[in-house]
């Protein structure tokens, strides 16, 4: 935004066109990186949401007699299901790493709140160290897999992590091939 300003206050003064219109290529270079930056946002809240919305919706339903082997079926089948139609919408681009990265940043929050359903979750913080503790989940990988352990979730997760890197690895192949 400061750049924009910048540059609309100089176009005036500017007695060197080529210095303008590189002013006005890297204003529009700026906010087209803005853009995909917001899409690549989505796709990781959009790819963390298709797998723990259904966990979520497992664990609601079926309460304190919540069955793992469900959870995990239904969250293996939600993320395919995205990645469907992922692949329908935007068949080629590089989406894996941010919905990876989507699916571990936003897990913790989006796990503890189905196992709320399961007196568990965020129905057990009592205080800040616990909601430390989950913000350090949130950045720290490992822990991830630890919650998911302890909910039983964890096979889902590491099929997905692995479906997830394979591709991510692919699309950046296909995208060296490509230059």
């Amino acid at each position: 935004m400061v750049a924009l300003i910048h540059a609309c206050s100089r176009h005036g003064r500017d007695s060197d066109y080529g210095r303008s219109s590189d002013a006005a290529r890297n204003i529009a270079f700026g906010l087209a990186s803005g853009v995909a930056m917001v899409k690549n946002i989505l796709w990781a809240v959009c790819g963390a949401l298709s797998f723990w919305f259904p966990v979520t919706l497992v664990f609601a339903v079926q309460l304190a007699n919540g069955n793992v082997l469900v959870a995990n079926f239904a969250a293996i089948l939600g993320f395919l299901i995205f990645w469907a139609i992922r692949s329908w919408v935007c068949p080629s681009g590089r989406q894996s790493i941010w919905v990876l990265l989507g699916l571990y940043f936003f897990g913790p929050v989006l796990l503890s709140a189905a196992n709320s359903f399961v007196n568990g979750g965020f129905s057990q913080i009592h205080g800040w160290t616990d909601i430390r503790w989950l913000l350090l989940a949130s950045v720290f990988p490992p822990l991830q897999f630890l919650l998911a352990s302890v909910s039983g979730l964890w096979p889902s997760l590491l099929i997905v992590t692995l479906i997830l890197v394979w591709t991510s690895a692919a699309e950046r192949a296909a995208a060296r091939s490509a230059i």
